[in-house]
C-alpha cells in the first residue's frame, strides 16, 4: 500500500466515487432530453493520468466497461490541459452511435492528473431512421453520424464550428446541444471536486490514493476468483434472428486467482446489426463477473485486471469495422452476459435467467424522438422469487414516467402493468414481465430491437422457463427486430419476458405454475420455451377481448370528443352572434334564436346545442361505463366533462328570456299561468340550483375521491363549473324578473353578466379538455 494508510485510502476511495456520483447527478439535472433526464441513460467515471479506471458511479454496466477503451483512444490523441474530446465510434472505444462519450483532461497547475468521462445515450444522432436505432441497418453509416475521437473543447475553448457542423447532421439539434453541454458541465464538476481534494490532501496523496485504490480492488478480486472452483465451464445461448438463431459460445476457465473467458465457437459477424465491438463484449463480461463476486469490491481497473477475454476476430462478439452494431450493444451484450453466467452457474449456484433483453422501443419523426428500454422479469433465486418488472443485465436505466412521457411526446400510455403469469414456475417463481402499451397521436416510424421472443429465459435447478415476450401493433404480432410506419391512433404494445423459475415445481404450490408448465410444453431444467403454445399463459380470447374493448372505447371517445368540440364551438359562435343581435337590435339573425311560436318548436340554436350535448353526455357516460378493460378510475375525466356539459344543457332548459327567445322552450307561451306569478323567474332559479346541487355535489365528491393527490385542484375546478352554471341560471331569471317588474331597468347589465358567466363555464370545459393528456397521465400513474 506504500505510504498511504488504510483510513486515508478509504476516505479517498469514497471521495472518488462521490465525484462520479455528483457528475452523474449534474448530468441528469442539466440535460434536455427525456432519455437522460428521466431514464438516466448515462454514465460517469474518473480515470487516472495513465487512463486507468479509478472510480465510477453505479450507472449503466455496458457503458462503464467500455469507457477505458474510449479514454485510451483519446490519450492516443495527446490531449492537453483543458481539452475535451468527443467520440461515439464503436471501434474506438464506443458502444453504439447514440452513446456519445466526452473525455476531459483534468489538470493541476498545467499537469494532467486524470480524466473525467461521461457517456450518454442521445435520442438521435442522424442516420436512416429517427432515433438512430434502425432494426434493418447493415452498415455503421446507416445508424447515424460516426464521431472518431475529436477535439470538442481546445484548452478551454469550445470548438463551435465543429459542433455546429456535427449538429447539422442530427435531428433536433438544439436538444443534442443541450445534452452535450450537460456532459461538459459534469466534467467541470469533476475538475472542481478533484482540485478541492488536492487542496485538502495534497497532490501526491491524491495520486497515490488513485493507485492504491486500484491495487486494493485487484487484491480483492483475485481473492474472490480464487474462491471459485477451478475448472473450465462451457455454455451456449442464442440470439434470435428472423432467419435463424445466432450462437454465442463461451468457455470460462478458473485457474487460481485468474479467470479466462474465450468465445471460440461463436457465430461469425452478421450482415445485420447484432454485432458487438470488443469493448461491448468486455463490458458484458465484467458485468457478469461482478455479479458473482463480492459487491463491495471497488469497481475500478484493479477489479478487471485478473480477467483475460479473447474472441475470434470477425465473430459476432468481436466484429470488424464498419459492421452495424446498434443492436449488438443493447441485445447481444445481454446474451453475452447471460452466457457467461450460464457457464459460471455450472461451478456455483446462481439464479435462473432473467428476461435477457432490453426491449428497445423507438418512435420518432422529424419533430420528436422517443426511445425506451422496458423492464421484465428477473430469474428466481435459490431462496426467493424473482423480482417483477425491472431492468436487468447490462442495462440499469429507469423507466420513463408516464407523466414525463405524455408531456414530452405525442403518445398516450394505454397500459403499463405487470404481465401476470409470465414468470417461470418452480420452487421459487420467476418474476413477471411488463405490458407497455402506447397510442400514437401522430404518424411516426417505429423501430423495435428485442430478443427472447422465441426462447424464454431458462430456469435453474429444474425450474421452468419464463414466457417469451411479444410485440404487437394494433393487436397484430410483429417481429422482434423490425422497422415500420405507424399512424396516428395506432397502438403499439410490448409484452416483456418473465424470468425463469428455480427448483422443481412442487405439487402443493396451489397450481400457480400449471399455466406456465403447460405453456412450456412440460420442459424443465434449461429447456427453452420457444413454441407458440408458450403464449397460452395469456389466453388469445383475453387478448381479443381487450383489443375489441379498447377499440370500441377509442371509437366512443372520438364520438364524445367530436360532439364536445362542436358543442363548444356552437356555444361560442352563438354567444357572439347573440351579443351582436342583442346590443344592436339587429333582427337579421333573430331567426337563429327565436322559437316558431305557431308550432311551438325549439330554435335552431337550442336544438343544435342540446343534440350535441346529448351525444357528448352519452359518449362520456359510455366511456366511463366501459372503464377500458375494467380498470378502476380510468376515465373519470370523461364523466366530469359529461357532467359539466349536462350543467350547460340544464341552463338551456331552465333559463328563460322573453325577448331573446333563444332557449329551448318558450315556457311563457306553453304555460301562460306562470305569467300570473309576476316574476316567474324565481321558481326556475330554485329548480335549476337544486338540480345543480343534486348533480354537481355528488360529481364533485366523486372527483374529489378519485384523484387522491390532485383532489384539491379538481374539487375546485368541478365546483367552479357547477357554481358558474348555477349563477348563470340565477342571473338569467333575475334579468327576466327585473324586466317584468321594472320595465327593463338593470336587465342589460344583468344579462351581460349572465352571458359572461356562461362563457366562463365554456372556457372551463375547454381548459379541462385541453388538460386531458396531463389528467390522463395522473390516472394512469395512480392506477399503476
Amino acid at each position: 500500500m506504500g505510504g498511504i494508510d488504510a483510513i486515508t485510502l478509504q476516505v479517498l476511495g469514497s471521495a472518488f466515487r462521490s465525484i462520479c456520483e455528483e457528475m452523474g447527478a449534474a448530468l441528469v439535472r442539466a440535460s434536455y432530453s427525456t432519455n437522460i433526464k428521466e431514464r438516466r441513460d448515462c454514465s460517469t467515471a474518473l480515470f487516472d493520468a495513465e487512463g486507468r479506471l479509478v472510480a465510477q458511479a453505479e450507472h449503466i454496466p455496458i457503458h462503464l466497461g467500455a469507457m477505458p477503451d474510449a479514454v485510451a483512444a483519446v490519450m492516443g490523441q495527446w490531449p492537453r490541459p483543458g481539452d475535451t474530446y468527443i467520440l461515439n465510434d464503436p471501434f474506438s472505444g464506443g458502444t453504439h452511435l447514440p452513446d456519445i462519450t466526452l473525455v476531459s483532461a483534468i489538470d493541476v497547475r498545467g499537469r494532467i492528473i486524470g480524466y473525467a468521462a461521461s457517456r450518454a445515450h442521445h435520442s438521435d444522432v442522424g442516420g436512416s431512421e429517427p432515433g438512430s436505432m434502425p432494426a434493418d441497418s447493415t452498415s455503421l453509416e446507416e445508424e447515424g453520424v460516426v464521431i472518431p475521437p475529436t477535439l470538442l473543447v481546445a484548452e478551454g475553448e469550445l470548438q463551435e464550428e465543429f459542433l455546429s457542423g456535427l449538429l447539422a447532421k442530427v435531428r433536433r439539434p438544439e436538444e443534442r446541444r443541450g445534452d452535450l453541454r450537460a456532459q461538459l458541465g459534469a466534467a467541470d464538476i469533476a475538475r472542481r471536486r478533484l482540485g478541492e481534494l488536492v487542496v485538502r490532501h495534497g497532490l501526491d496523496t491524491v495520486l497515490e490514493g488513485m493507485g492504491a485504490s486500484i491495487d486494493y480492488a485487484e487484491r480483492r478480486m483475485r481473492a474472490a476468483i480464487e474462491a471459485l472452483p477451478d475448472g473450465t465451464y462451457k455454455a451456449e445461448d442464442y440470439l434470435e434472428r428472423e432467419e435463424e438463431d445466432l450462437v454465442i459460445a463461451v468457455s470460462v476457465s478458473v485457474l487460481g486467482p485468474e479467470l479466462f473467458i474465450n468465445f471460440m465457437g461463436t457465430s461469425p459477424q452478421e450482415e445485420g446489426n447484432l454485432n458487438c465491438p470488443m469493448a461491448v463484449t468486455r463490458s458484458a463480461c465484467y458485468y457478469a463477473l461482478r455479479v458473482v463476486t463480492d459487491e463491495d469490491i471497488p469497481a475500478n481497473a484493479g477489479a478487471l485486471a485478473p480477467v483475460q477475454i479473447t474472441a475470434p476476430e470477425g465473430s459476432l462478439v468481436n466484429a470488424r469495422a464498419p459492421a452495424a452494431v446498434v443492436a449488438g450493444n443493447v441485445e447481444a451484450s445481454q446474451r453475452i452476459a447471460d452466457t457467461v453466467l450460464l457457464a459460471l452457474g455450472r461451478a456455483i449456484d446462481l439464479p435462473a435467467q432473467g428476461q435477457g433483453t432490453m426491449n428497445n422501443l423507438t418512435l420518432g419523426n422529424e419533430y420528436f424522438n422517443y426511445y425506451e428500454t422496458i423492464g421484465g422479469g428477473a430469474g428466481a433465486c435459490p431462496g426467493s422469487d424473482g423480482a417483477s418488472g425491472i431492468h436487468l443485465g447490462t442495462t440499469n436505466t429507469m423507466n420513463t414516467p408516464v407523466e414525463a412521457l405524455e408531456m414530452a411526446f405525442p403518445l398516450r400510455v394505454g397500459r403499463y402493468e405487470f404481465r401476470r403469469g409470465s414468470g417461470g414456475d418452480g420452487r421459487y417463481r420467476g418474476g413477471d414481465g411488463l405490458v407497455r402499451s402506447l397510442t400514437l397521436l401522430t404518424s411516426a416510424r417505429l423501430s423495435l430491437l428485442c430478443d427472447r421472443r422465441r426462447h424464454g429465459p431458462r430456469g435453474a435447478a429444474g425450474g421452468l422457463p419464463g414466457l417469451p415476450g411479444r410485440n404487437l401493433v394494433n393487436g397484430k404480432e410483429v417481429g422482434a427486430k423490425v422497422t415500420l410506419d405507424v399512424e396516428s391512433a395506432d397502438v403499439v404494445t410490448i409484452e416483456t419476458p418473465g424470468g425463469g423459475g428455480y427448483g422443481e415445481p412442487s405439487a402443493g404450490d396451489g397450481g400457480r405454475g400449471d399455466a406456465a408448465a403447460a405453456a412450456a410444453g412440460g420442459r424443465s431444467g434449461g429447456g427453452d420455451a420457444g413454441d407458440d403454445g408458450a403464449r397460452a399463459v395469456v389466453p388469445e380470447a383475453q387478448r381479443d377481448s381487450f383489443s375489441n374493448r379498447h377499440l370500441r372505447g377509442e371509437g366512443m371517445k372520438r364520438l364524445a370528443v367530436a360532439a364536445l368540440l362542436l358543442f363548444l364551438a356552437a356555444d361560442v359562435l352563438m354567444q357572439v352572434l347573440f351579443f351582436k343581435t342583442y346590443l344592436s337590435s339587429n333582427e337579421s339573425l333573430a331567426w337563429l334564436f327565436h322559437l316558431d311560436r305557431e308550432h311551438n318548436v325549439p330554435s335552431i340554436y337550442s336544438t343544435l346545442k342540446l343534440v350535441l350535448a346529448a351525444v357528448a353526455i352519452y359518449g362520456c357516460v359510455k366511456i366511463d361505463e366501459k372503464r377500458q378493460v375494467g380498470r378502476m378510475h380510468l376515465n373519470h375525466l370523461w364523466l366530469i366533462l359529461g357532467t359539466i356539459v349536462l350543467f350547460m344543457a340544464m341552463d338551456e332548459f331552465f333559463a328563460i328570456h322573453e325577448r331573446a327567445d333563444y332557449f329551448i322552450w318558450d315556457l311563457y307561451l306553453t304555460w301562460p299561468a306562470l305569467e300570473q306569478l309576476g316574476g316567474y323567474g324565481w321558481p326556475w332559479t330554485v329548480a335549476g340550483m337544486v338540480l345543480v346541487l343534486v348533480v354537481g355535489i355528488p360529481a364533485t365528491y366523486y372527483t374529489y375521491r378519485a384523484f387522491s393527490n390532485q383532489r384539491n385542484l379538481f374539487f375546485l375546478l368541478v365546483l367552479a363549473g357547477a357554481m358558474f352554471i348555477g349563477a348563470a341560471i340565477g342571473l338569467e331569471d333575475l334579468g327576466v324578473y327585473l324586466d317584468n317588474f321594472y320595465a327593463g331597468e338593470g336587465t342589460t347589465a344583468v344579462m351581460m353578466l349572465e352571458e359572461f358567466l356562461e362563457m366562463c363555464s365554456v372556457t372551463l370545459v375547454i381548459f379541462i379538455f385541453m388538460r386531458y393528456r396531463g389528467v390522463r397521465t395522473l390516472i394512469s400513474t395512480r392506477r399503476g
